[in-house]
């Protein structure tokens, strides 16, 4: 973590909060936290908890779910026109490129064939998901791997609106090796529908626990 401190609010244009998970090792379980994102006055983005700052961006990257995140993930890629993203692009973790985690932008936006993260990707989730983007949208058929089998999936419309249908096994938002919940159902326009049920992983079988 970042030592440097906020010692100079005069220079802060913006400040807002927003919620993350990490991981308490006394616990040995994630919890939520508040941290603050900051605009200077050199319209750099900061990243701080605790009045430490995490780390600074030029420019505001995609959503941070937890810490590990913030101070781990990289993204490294070239931009074209209006600075926008063009080419592959690859993920990078503690310094070291993550050759499965990757993808391509055309002026700026996600197209082709995707290996990205999972959206709470950390130490004890490296779940990542693979399928195709269109304009920026998910389409067809998407799935999620973790330790490189596949644990669940789906489709998006074909029509490039980036919604769910059909027949999905769904991770739980807290997904990591100790809360191995999926969620087996069906979509519907991009919304839930019928009976849906919660599967355990209790070793190396998913086992269903209850219907919702």
């Amino acid at each position: 973590m970042n030592s440097k401190t906020l010692n100079n609010t005069n220079l802060l244009k913006e400040k807002t909060e927003m919620e993350v998970y990490k991981w308490d090792k006394l616990q040995q379980k994630r919890i939520k936290i508040k941290i603050e994102i900051i605009v200077n006055s050199e319209n750099l983005i900061l990243y701080s908890y605790k009045g430490s700052i995490l780390k600074k961006y030029q420019t505001n990257p995609d959503i941070f779910y937890n810490i590990e995140q913030i101070t781990n993930l990289d993204w490294q890629g070239e931009c074209g026109e209006k600075n926008l993203k063009s080419g592959k692009w690859r993920a990078i973790w503690k310094g070291k490129q993550l050759e499965e985690h990757s993808g391509y932008y055309e002026n700026g936006m996600k197209k082709g064939i995707w290996n990205e993260l999972f959206k709470n990707y950390f130490c004890h989730s490296q779940v990542y998901e693979q399928g195709e983007y269109l304009d920026n949208k998910k389409v067809g058929k998407w799935k999620f791997l973790y330790l490189n089998d596949e644990i669940g999936g789906g489709s998006y419309d074909e029509g490039g609106n980036g919604i769910k249908v059909g027949k999905w096994i769904d991770l739980d938002e807290e997904f990591y090796k100790d809360k191995q919940l999926v969620y087996h159902g069906e979509y519907k326009n991009g919304n839930k529908v019928g009976l849906w049920s919660i599967w355990f992983n209790n070793g190396n079988i998913y086992k269903q626990m209850q219907s919702i």
